[in-house]
């Protein structure tokens, strides 16, 4: 299968493994509807049956500082930019848990916002040792959305969930790996390397099986993904309104703590 050229993501496939690098490292792999159509055609090209396994990373200094904050900072003026965003956003973390082959993240630097939200969604999650990872959202005075409030209560438990969504702290990768979030943590130098091992392992296992393992997973934890994404979607869409959205958007880029109503 030939490698694909796209605008804001690097595709590769080499011995059947297919590689995912977001790439707008000049806004911090931020997320917008271009970079989540590319995403979307993608994981498209994953379905191929020559490829076993797919790594999503992301170039220059992080994984995902989330939604892009330049859109969310002109929704007064263009309010159905989020809801496109996050109807892309869910699209792709549909299209990954419906993918029939595991998807390794590669976290490097950060994943924030909704960039964590989709290391969440992959089927394993290799990190560097400094990286950081936050769900953000409740600082600029909005929900988690793209499956966190899902996947974060799945992995770790609903009291870590609820500290981690509602005080939206940054915890190191040490961290996320005590509390389950991480499947290994190793030195930042090694993290393609160590998800380029596991992609490989992966891909030496039978693809039926993989297959099939997946579909179970998803049938013990996802059943009801969609029915929360839809909610996720609604209250976003109801906080994006809100006198504390604007606030949090406003402190965020001029670099003060808000103050919310």
């Amino acid at each position: 299968m030939e490698n694909t050229n796209f605008e804001n993501i690097e595709f590769t496939v080499n011995n059947g493994i297919a590689k995912i690098m977001l790439n707008r490292p000049n806004s911090l792999n931020s997320l917008n509807d271009s970079i989540t159509n590319d995403l979307k055609s993608a994981f498209e090209l994953c379905n191929d049956s020559s490829i076993k396994a797919v790594i999503l990373g992301g170039n220059g200094k992080g994984f995902s500082s989330g939604g892009d904050i330049k859109l969310m900072s002109q929704l007064d003026k263009n309010p159905n930019a989020l809801n496109s965003l996050l109807d892309n956003l869910h699209s792709v973390v549909i299209q990954m848990r419906n993918l029939d082959k595991p998807i390794v993240a590669c976290v490097n630097g950060f994943a924030f916002g909704a960039g964590f939200s989709l290391a969440l969604a992959c089927d394993f999650r290799v990190s560097g040792q400094k990286s950081s990872f936050s769900c953000a959202f409740v600082n600029i005075g909005l929900v988690p959305d793209s499956g966190a409030s899902f996947f974060l209560t799945k992995l770790t438990g609903s009291a870590k969930a609820t500290e981690l969504m509602m005080l939206g702290n940054t915890i190191d990768a040490n961290t996320a790996f005590q509390i389950g979030i991480l499947n290994k943590v190793v030195e930042d130098e090694q993290v393609m390397e160590e998800a380029e091992k596991l992609a490989t392992e992966l891909s030496k296992k039978p693809s039926s099986s993989l297959s099939r393992i997946k579909k179970l997973v998803n049938r013990a934890i996802i059943s009801d993904l969609p029915d929360q994404l839809g909610l996720e979607a609604l209250f976003q869409s109801e906080a994006a309104k809100s006198d504390n959205f604007r606030e949090g958007i406003t402190a965020f880029l001029q670099k003060r703590a808000p103050n919310f109503n």
